[in-house]
């Protein structure tokens, strides 16, 4: 947890409200503000977040509007929903460079 190793179950509650637990086959990670996320350790990942979020999100997730049909959108707001393949033309777009990390060792 921020560049540390720690043993699951983890939780650092009430400092910053997350908790991460394994509910075989999957890593949950839960924040206090109700989003949570399930990762499968290859190539699964859901993210839950509450409906309070609804109108606020942006990206591969969609925009969380009930609007299906617009959530092909890319960064720059362009409809990618009729390219050949429009998860990676969104997912695409949200590439930010990478930032040099320090030496922790």
């Amino acid at each position: 947890m921020n560049g540390a190793v720690v043993a699951l179950p983890y939780s650092d509650a009430p400092a910053g409200g997350i908790t991460v637990t394994v509910e075989s086959p999957y890593v949950v990670f839960r924040a206090d503000n109700g989003l949570v996320v399930k990762f499968d350790g290859q190539f699964s990942v859901f993210v839950f977040v509450p409906q309070s979020y609804g109108h606020l999100m942006c990206g591969v997730c969609g925009n969380f509007n009930g609007n299906s049909l617009d959530d092909y959108t890319t960064a720059s707001g362009t409809d990618a929903s009729h390219d050949p393949n429009p998860g990676k033309s969104v997912g695409d777009s949200y590439i930010v460079p990478d930032v040099e990390q320090p030496d922790n060792t």
